[in-house]
């Protein structure tokens, strides 16, 4: 078949394929009666065996071919399915004309041939678009081979779905203009196979072996979606090495199953909510930082990991991860130990709870710098959990900046919430106590030589663990509904990251001591959160409900108190704050060493109730004291 006729074919292709559908149906009829007739044409060329029941088979067939569209698509790509359809045409067509011929009682018609004809024109039928799809695959492309340049080989990585869809386009399409050679892939029961006639030759670990030999490869095509990132990376770097193109592709099944609840291309919530990430001071941190013994609490959690992260971007000696979760510290274990070899990397479990366990893993790390980020901040939880929130938040603190204390540690870095400032929930009373039990050691030191500590207080994190974020996507991708729990709730919002640079930036970079807030620019209303990730879906169809507000939350939060002020910092997005009360009288250790006592005698909600009622006296004593303070300034 020449080009030109190809063209032509493609033009009439319609008319084409009706008309090569009557002349096999005719040839499987023809083929029948002379079998039946074991080739004596004398015996079967009459009206009554030929032209009226070959008539009548026509008209059902053609009307069978329309009903299941066998009469359009490109036989090119012919499958299993199309099949099917011919299976169910030829069935339905032969007993429409079978109870025809036994109805109009033609004589001496045999009813063998009802049966042979159904088997030959399947067979026919299905046999003939096997050989267009074959031809196609097989030669078409070497007809086109002006367009396609020049064919270059390429290495195929992976004989899973995804390389079966690559390496069959790439035989089968004619404008494409790669040649696969060989396949790679680590399942060693698969080598010596093939994939579409291509040999599978070996593991992914033989490629530079095979790209040594076959010296005319082009490219290396990776068909592999779970193929890890430093895999990918190493192999890129070959690639990049021998002088020859590496092209990664996306799976098969987010290719086929691809739908308005998973969009390709990765949802960014930043970019959603308008939320830049700001990256300043990088030299000072990493001066700061450099050669240094780190320890962060919390590790395992989305704050403390995230520290992790950039903490070890800035090389110091050594990193302590401590966590109360085996499965947390496992996780980020196996990311981190292959990154940054040369920083030593401890990864402990234990609850900050335990003074004796926190005790030990601080006096074995031996840390210049502490990150305080353990905590549970889970607010309904914590409403019923009130005995844990004081265990945890507040003993816990208490014990970790104790054991630094003891130890010699030159920083502790407290990681606070826009909760702990007027706090109606357990949850921010925890955190509040932390503030102040920390305020108070400053205040015991008075400026001396020693532990310098700084307490960072913000409010939500982007796509943090429990955080709303997370729950909206899961909702959506299930069909809905997105649960708000009241449509004038409003809150702070800034990315992981920026938070946690901020962080570094606040209580590394520091002079001294002090509590510093971080500038979350203008709270935003849940409700229209929930909007946009909608829109950004594309699922105008998902509905939001109302469900009302939970224990311990409330509409909207705050930064700081009314006693305090924020003056600006040296560092951009950090405040720092400066309260207008000239002392901290009350004496917060007390009475936390009181109710530690006496944990035993009170039930989780008293123990809630004890809490909330000594911030709210601490706080009305603090007004009281920057109302009088206001007053004698005044006179």
């Amino acid at each position: 078949m020449t080009r030109h006729a190809l063209h032509v074919f493609v033009r009439f292709r319609l008319a084409f394929v009706l008309a090569t559908n009557i002349i096999l149906t005719c040839a499987g009829y023809l083929i029948a009666l002379n079998l039946r007739f074991e080739f004596v044409p004398q015996s079967f060329v009459t009206p009554y065996r030929l032209w009226i029941p070959l008539s009548l088979l026509l008209f059902f067939r053609i009307w069978a071919y329309s009903y299941w569209n066998l009469n359009q698509g490109y036989w090119r790509y012919a499958s299993t399915h199309e099949l099917q359809n011919i299976i169910k045409a030829h069935a339905f067509s032969s007993l429409y004309f079978m109870v025809t011929i036994l109805l109009l009682r033609l004589p001496s018609f045999p009813r063998s041939v009802f049966f042979i004809e159904f088997i030959v024109s399947v067979f026919l039928c299905g046999g003939v678009r096997l050989l267009v799809r074959m031809f196609c695959e097989s030669r078409l492309p070497k007809l086109f081979g002006e367009e396609r340049h020049q064919i270059r080989p390429a290495i195929i990585l992976g004989a899973g779905a995804s390389g079966h869809l690559l390496v069959h386009n790439l035989l089968c399409h004619p404008l494409l203009r790669y040649q696969p050679l060989l396949v790679l892939d680590d399942n060693e029961n698969l080598h010596g196979g093939a994939v579409h006639g291509v040999r599978i030759a070996g593991p992914l670990s033989s490629l530079a072996e095979k790209l040594e030999t076959y010296k005319a490869v082009a490219a290396v095509f990776s068909a592999i979606p779970s193929l890890s990132r430093q895999r990918v990376e190493e192999i890129e770097g070959l690639c990049r090495r021998i002088g020859i193109a590496f092209k990664r592709l996306q799976s098969f099944e987010e290719i086929a199953l691809a739908d308005g609840l998973k969009p390709v291309e990765k949802i960014r919530v930043e970019s959603l909510l308008e939320k830049e990430i700001n990256v300043q001071h990088e030299e000072e941190i990493r001066q700061a930082v450099l050669g240094k013994h780190i320890l962060v609490t919390g590790a395992g959690g989305s704050i403390g990991s995230e520290l992790v992260r950039q903490v070890l971007a800035f090389s110091p000696a050594a990193i302590t991860l401590f966590d109360s979760s085996e499965y947390n510290l496992f996780q980020i274990e196996r990311e981190l130990v292959p990154l940054h070899p040369a920083v030593r990397k401890n990864f402990s479990i234990g609850s900050i709870a335990n003074l004796e366990r926190i005790r030990q893993v601080v006096r074995e790390a031996r840390p210049e710098i502490v990150f305080h980020a353990a905590a549970y901040k889970h607010v309904p939880l914590m409403e019923s959990n009130c005995y844990e929130a004081f265990v945890n938040n507040v003993l816990g603190t208490r014990n970790t900046l104790a054991s630094c204390e003891e130890c010699g540690v030159r920083r502790f870095v407290l990681i606070s919430t826009d909760k702990a400032v007027c706090p109606v929930s357990v949850m921010g009373c925890s955190k509040r106590l932390t503030e102040l039990f920390v305020a108070e050691r400053l205040q015991d030191t008075n400026g001396a030589q020693g532990i310098r500590c700084s307490i960072v207080r913000f409010g939500n994190v982007i796509n943090s663990a429990g955080s709303v974020i997370p729950l909206f996507k899961a909702q959506i991708e299930s069909g809905g509904p997105v649960t708000v729990t009241h449509p004038d709730m409003e809150r702070y919002f800034m990315s992981i990251r920026e938070a946690v640079r901020l962080v570094l930036t606040a209580g590394v970079l520091s002079e001294g001591s002090g509590a510093y807030v971080l500038d979350m620019g203008e709270p935003i209303k849940i409700v229209e959160v929930a909007k946009k990730m909608l829109a950004l879906y594309g699922r105008r169809d998902v509905s939001i409900v109302f469900t009302g507000l939970r224990p311990g939350e409330r509409l909207t939060e705050s930064l700081t108190y009314a006693f305090e002020r924020t003056v600006p910092s040296r560092f951009a997005k950090v405040q720092q704050i400066v309260s207008l009360v000239p002392s901290q009288t009350v004496r917060v250790s007390e009475w936390v060493s009181n109710l530690e006592q006496r944990l035993g005698e009170f039930t989780d909600k008293e123990i809630g109730a004890l809490m909330t009622g000594f911030v709210a006296e601490v706080e009305r004593s603090f007004a009281e004291k920057s109302l009088n303070g206001h007053e004698l300034e005044a006179s």
